[in-house]
């Protein structure tokens, strides 16, 4: 991969990261409240551990689409500099 290439995954995943570390943030402020009698909602825990996952599993897909974009980018400009040759 180029250096561009690495550039934006990396920016991708602190993306994916930030969001996923505030949800995971918000489930942990729920356990710490159970544990310590806050009388936690096990429907609002559940929920959130729902939309964690569909988060997760979008950020999967987003860097799957990001890596073949770039794969399909870094191919076309590789024929733009071959055509540039001749």
């Amino acid at each position: 991969m180029s250096v561009t290439t690495d550039a934006l995954n990396f920016v991708g995943r602190g993306l994916a990261s930030g969001a996923l570390g505030n949800i995971g943030g918000q489930a942990m402020g729920f356990v710490l409240d159970e544990i310590f009698g806050g009388g936690g909602d096990d429907s609002a825990i559940a929920k959130l551990g729902d939309q964690l996952n569909q988060i997760e599993s979008m950020i999967q897909e987003l860097l799957k689409e990001l890596s073949e974009d770039f794969s399909t980018i870094e191919k076309q400009l590789a024929e733009i500099k071959q055509e540039q040759l001749y």
